[in-house]
């Protein structure tokens, strides 16, 4: 991953995301390694891989039963943006397919 990631995460103000962009690879890690203590008690359920928004990405179920898109902007082999989406008005048709 390059020094410039940036992941966004969007909730539509219905579910929990992170409040701004993450920038940077420290920032990133220190997120992630807080999810991996959420996901040691509760996995996420992958659902399939899929193009989202034309870039590579995966829909999975969250904790609570939260349907999630996560879309990876890769640029010369590296992830350099990670965008999810948790909004339930434009994610929840997605689980059924």
């Amino acid at each position: 991953m390059l020094e410039r990631l940036s992941p966004l995460e969007r909730g539509g103000g219905k579910i929990a995301a992170s409040p701004h962009p993450l920038v940077g690879i420290a920032e990133v890690m220190a997120r992630h390694g807080d999810l991996a203590r959420d996901f040691a008690v509760s996995p996420s359920q992958l659902v399939r891989f899929a193009r989202i928004d034309a870039l590579p990405g995966f829909i999975t179920i969250e904790r609570g039963g939260v349907v999630q898109t996560t879309a990876l902007d890769i640029d010369d082999g590296a992830i350099v943006g990670i965008y999810v989406v948790r909004n339930p008005d434009k994610v929840r048709h997605l689980a059924a397919r």
